[in-house]
């Protein structure tokens, strides 16, 4: 008996289903029954001989269950597709779509840069190479008829010449110039791109002037403040040092070293406006403080006479004075000098003063020179019996 075709055959195992039968042996491969009518025969043959037994083939005819059934069974046993096998289609598409638009912009930017190129005016430029283009045929025709006939004479404007063009006589009047050439094209992105550019110059050229303009005004506005500033400054120290000159007085005269030690000495600017608005104190102030009452290199005395009168109730004393010439007095040639006196309980010099005053009218000596000094003083034998005079403070004669 031969042996059934391929097919679709009641599965003999009795699952109610259908299984596919190789040719040879059994597969695994299952199907369900259709529900049509299970008399129709294989497609694969039209008669099938019965298997012996069902372990040799199968023991029913096979169904008919069209190409896609069958289509279908095979397909199932196909493996799905590898991930590794869809990356790879997804790169090939993405690579692919790459090369696409960069080739899209390379032919865009080369028809662009050919449209762009233009012919000057009364000049035909000679295609070379493979881009050579053929002349439009009215204006090749001319050209020929121009150098020669059919006859090989030259072309004689309004001669006819039967022979020279399949096409008969030239249509046009005698010396009728050639055709203009078509005038070229402009690129339009070219012009575009000219806006654009001229567009932005003058945006970029706007903002540099407004930008200079603002720098230098706002240059200018910061001159004025320093002006402005610099002017008040020189106001206060002007303010400054015209309160420095008030304060420069002879009842003031005590406090007139400190004053000039403290502004004008440690502060130039005010020396300076000290100097325009007051110079002749500025100088007083100047020497005040460089020649202190205590140098003894330039204020000497004599020997004192201390008389207690008949009362006891108070002293006589006189002395002299002498003021020796220096540089530290400047211009001033005679000063007042005001002296303090007192008593003193013991011989010490560093030994305090148990009493003292400083005399009313000053003593005017001048410079190199000496004067004499007296004074009546209260007296009470607590204060000791030591007289004590020297220089308390000076002053100009003159100021």
């Amino acid at each position: 008996m031969s042996t059934p075709v391929p097919g679709w055959y009641s599965d003999p195992a009795g699952s109610g289903r259908l299984r596919w039968w190789s040719g040879t042996e059994w597969t695994e491969q299952f199907q369900d029954a259709p529900t049509a009518a299970p008399s129709a025969e294989p497609l694969a043959a039209a008669a099938v001989p019965q298997p012996v037994d069902s372990a040799a083939g199968p023991s029913a005819q096979p169904f008919t269950v069209g190409a896609a059934t069958a289509s279908d069974g095979a397909g199932s046993s196909r493996p799905a597709p590898s991930k590794g096998m869809l990356i790879a289609c997804i790169a090939a598409w993405a690579v692919a779509v790459i090369l696409c638009v960069a080739m899209t912009i390379s032919l865009g930017a080369f028809n662009k840069a050919g449209r762009a190129v233009e012919v000057p005016a009364g000049r035909h430029r000679r295609p070379t190479g493979r881009r050579r283009r053929e002349q439009p045929r009215p204006q090749r025709e001319w050209r020929e008829r121009m150098s020669t006939n059919s006859t090989g004479s030259p072309y004689t404007p309004g001669a006819q010449d039967p022979q020279a063009s399949p096409y008969g006589t030239d249509p046009r009047p005698a010396g009728a110039q050639p055709p203009a050439a078509p005038a070229p094209k402009k690129s339009r992105g070219l012009a575009i791109a000219t806006i654009v550019g001229a567009a932005l110059s003058v945006v970029l050229l706007v903002v540099t002037i407004v930008l200079v303009v603002g720098a230098r005004s706002r240059n200018d506005e910061a001159r004025n403040l320093d002006a402005q500033a610099s002017q008040l400054e020189h106001q206060a120290v002007e303010i400054k040092a015209q309160k420095v000159c008030d304060a420069i007085t002879r009842d003031k005269r005590n406090t007139a070293a400190s004053l000039f030690r403290a502004y004008p000495d440690a502060h130039q600017d005010i020396a300076s406006a000290m100097q325009r608005l007051c110079g002749d104190k500025y100088k007083t102030a100047k020497a005040v403080a460089q020649v202190s009452p205590a140098d003894d290199d330039v204020f000497s005395y004599g020997s004192i006479s201390c008389v207690l009168d008949e009362s006891t109730m108070t002293v006589s004393l006189s002395t002299t004075v002498s003021v020796a010439a220096s540089n530290a007095f400047g211009s001033i040639d005679s000063v007042d000098v005001w002296m303090e006196t007192g008593f003193r309980d013991g011989e010490s010099p560093l030994t305090p003063l148990t009493y003292s005053e400083v005399t009313a009218t000053p003593t005017t000596v001048a410079l190199g020179s000496s004067g004499t000094v007296s004074t009546t003083l209260p007296y009470d034998p607590s204060y000791g019996t030591k007289c004590v005079a020297r220089v308390n403070s000076w002053w100009p004669t003159d100021q």
